[in-house]
């Protein structure tokens, strides 16, 4: 029998109890203390993975990932040489692909198949030298030269983002393509080897191009030419809109020779959209008897080359088409400005999709009711015969100030809910990301302040850019 601590009133004192408590839980602490752990380990498992440290800066750029190698391509220190790294994102190791003389050019780079492609474009009498008129071009493939719109409005940016990615200058320079005096094309193994120049057109010296896009074993890319005083009588420009050209859609072979003219007609915009088995060229057409435009599509197939056009159709892409399971998804987005588009001024935004050569299209889901933004989904992506984007939501409505928050999503049509969240995206990170053996991967910026600091004034701290990615559930690695 257990001998009483206290015979005076028959009870333990509180001692003794919290004792006899603690000998009975001694072995629910060690449980429960594992139980939290497994559930921030299980918590930190679903969350992006940072990856590293990438040498990211106002003058360089990211183009995307290749097999197990990051790709960092920017001006060298002299602020003329375009350079190229491929970082290796499991070691760190570095590898230099490129140095190339770029003075007095925009460059841009993009990465297709083994390749990673590169352009000069030079404009007349408009020397760009070292000033702040450089400019650095992070291009999507398809989506190679950013439109008027892409350079004044925030299209396939969501509220808040950062800008690292887009253009390094906001000037004007580049808004009217009769600029351009010269263009060149230029490729390098992403394995490893010397550069060499790809040329698209041997009958002409010097064919310069204002979209390029490349697919397959092909090089789609759009000529210009202004319009002949004869040729322009026959056209009404109407304020606000750009003047008519005559515009060429051309193909060669990915090795480069001589091109070959698929489609032309004088338009006053002429742009290419490349997806997974051909490219779409969305021309707006003049109708100088209505005094209004029209917007027809144009269907290449990349394996037969064979054209289908599609007249007078909607088709105003917010972010470059994606194919998934045998149908073309993209971003339809009516807007209010003829030259600005984004969340702010679209009166209309929709998840469409349609057959590969643009027929039987219709409206997926709708992403805005009464003027405002429902559903703001601003990238669309195709992988592992899944379709994929990027979500964002205010956590604080506060007009043009708002608070977003991102997020990775599945998007599966015909089920409910179509869009449905997978991950939740670290603060400040780029919508425009890589998918690539199972992973999906993307860059964040971060500002790394002190804690020991908490003053406001002073300098603000350098930024910082990190690979992230996240492991995609049951994904395969095509």
């Amino acid at each position: 029998m257990p001998v009483d601590s206290n015979p005076k009133n028959g009870k333990s004192s509180p001692a003794r109890r919290i004792g006899e408590d603690l000998h009975r839980i001694r072995l629910l602490l060690p449980c429960a203390l594992a139980a939290m752990l497994l559930l921030r380990w299980a918590a930190l498992r679903g969350r992006p993975e940072r990856m590293a440290e990438l040498p990211l800066s106002p003058i360089t750029q990211w183009a995307g990932i290749h097999t197990a190698n990051s790709i960092v391509f920017g001006l060298a220190p002299n602020g003329v040489d375009l350079v190229a790294h491929s970082r290796s994102i499991t070691d760190g190791r570095e590898r230099l692909l490129l140095r190339h003389d770029s003075t007095d050019t925009e460059a841009g780079a993009f990465i297709a198949g083994p390749y990673l492609y590169y352009v000069n474009v030079w404009y007349r009498n408009v020397p760009l030298g070292m000033g702040p008129g450089r400019k650095l071009h992070a291009m999507n493939n398809g989506l190679s030269m950013p439109d008027l719109r892409g350079m004044l409005g925030s299209r396939s940016a969501h509220p808040g983002a950062p800008q690292a990615l887009g253009l390094l200058s906001r000037s004007g320079r580049s808004l009217f393509a009769s600029q351009r005096s010269k263009t060149t094309l230029h490729r390098v193994p992403l394995a490893g080897g010397a550069p060499r120049t790809i040329s698209l057109d041997t009958s002409r010296a010097d064919p310069i191009f204002y979209n390029l896009s490349v697919l397959g074993e092909h090089i789609f890319w759009i000529r210009r030419r202004p319009l002949a005083p004869a040729e322009s009588t026959r056209y009404a420009k109407r304020d606000g809109t750009m003047p008519p050209a005559y515009f060429e859609m051309m193909v060669s072979p990915g090795e480069g020779g001589s091109a070959r003219r698929l489609y032309s007609g004088v338009f006053e915009t002429a742009r290419l959209f490349s997806s997974t088995q051909g490219v779409y060229l969305r021309v707006v057409r003049p109708d100088f008897l209505a005094g209004q435009t029209i917007t027809d599509v144009v269907y290449v197939s990349s394996d037969t080359l064979q054209t289908s056009v599609i007249k007078d159709c909607l088709f105003e892409p917010a972010s470059p088409p994606v194919e998934c399971r045998g149908k073309v998804y993209w971003i339809n987005e009516r807007y209010t400005s003829p030259l600005l588009g984004g969340f702010n001024d679209a009166v209309r935004r929709d998840l469409v999709c349609a057959n590969p050569d643009g027929t039987a299209q219709r409206v997926v889901l709708n992403l805005m009711d009464g003027g405002k933004a429902t559903v703001r989904l601003t990238r669309l992506f195709s992988y592992g015969g899944r379709l994929y984007g990027v979500l964002f939501e205010a956590r604080e409505e506060r007009g043009a100030d708002a608070v977003f928050r991102a997020f990775l999503c599945g998007i599966e049509p015909g089920s409910e809910p179509i869009v449905r969240k997978l991950t939740s995206l670290p603060r400040r990170s780029w919508d425009r990301g890589v998918f690539e053996r199972g992973y999906y991967y993307f860059v964040v910026t971060e500002t790394q302040d002190s804690i020991l600091d908490w003053s406001t004034d002073g300098p603000p701290q350098p930024e910082k850019f990190y690979l992230y990615r996240w492991k995609l559930p049951d994904a395969g690695s095509s």
